[in-house]
Formats: C-alpha cells, sequence, structure tokens
C-alpha cells in the first residue's frame, strides 16, 4: 500500500504491490473508459429513467450490438463484488474476536449496542 495511506483504511500487506495497484487503476480506467464509450455509442438516445413524453432512436451499433445495457453490472461485475466482499467479512470477523479477547468488557459491551454494518 502507499506509504501515506492511513492505517485506518486496514491495509492489506499482501497487497503491497506496484503490480497489484497499477492492475487495480487500468481495471478503473477501463471501466471508465468502457462507460464513456458506452454513452458516447448512445448519443442523443441517453437519457436517466423512462421518458415516455420523448421518442428516441433505437440504439444497435457499437457496444449496443453486442449488449443490451453496457454500462450496467454484469455478471463479472457481481464475481468481482463477491470475490471482494468475502475477504472483507473474514477480516472484519478476524478483528472482531481479536477485540474480543483484549481484557476488558468494553468491546463486547460496544458490540451488545452498537450494530456492525450500517
Amino acid at each position: 500500500m502507499s506509504r501515506d495511506a492511513p492505517t485506518w483504511l486496514g491495509a492489506y500487506a499482501a497487497l503491497d504491490s506496484w503490480i497489484v495497484s497499477a492492475v487495480g487503476w487500468i481495471l478503473l480506467c477501463g471501466a471508465l473508459l468502457g462507460l464513456l464509450v458506452a454513452q458516447a455509442h448512445m448519443g442523443a438516445s441517453w437519457r436517466i429513467g423512462i421518458d415516455a413524453q420523448r421518442s428516441t432512436e433505437l440504439v444497435q451499433h457499437g457496444l449496443f450490438s453486442v449488449s443490451r445495457n453496457p454500462i450496467f453490472p454484469a455478471a463479472s461485475t457481481l464475481a468481482l463484488l463477491v470475490a471482494g466482499e468475502i475477504p472483507m467479512q473474514v477480516q472484519v470477523r478476524l478483528e472482531e474476536q481479536h477485540l474480543l479477547q483484549l481484557p476488558g468488557r468494553a468491546y463486547a459491551m460496544y458490540c451488545s449496542r452498537v450494530r456492525r454494518w450500517l
């Protein structure tokens, strides 16, 4: 992780690599580029929500020739979400186990009155 990353972000030493960082940036930039390309392909038909008052051309070219919904998440996005969610759940539980084993009952009392997630 970056040396200036705050420790409260939960830096994970195994990911402390320029390669992991580079792959992350490449994926992020690729997703942004895909979003911009899909919106450009949509052209004047781009809108948010359903507008029954305005008729637009059916976009069937570019990314829309491959997917009806290239902007929205797909199974691969869900897989990445799950791949991130599982380690986070494990990490949170390991940290909570550690805190429960510390002397005193302050953390256990805190857990009894404050929920784990928002």
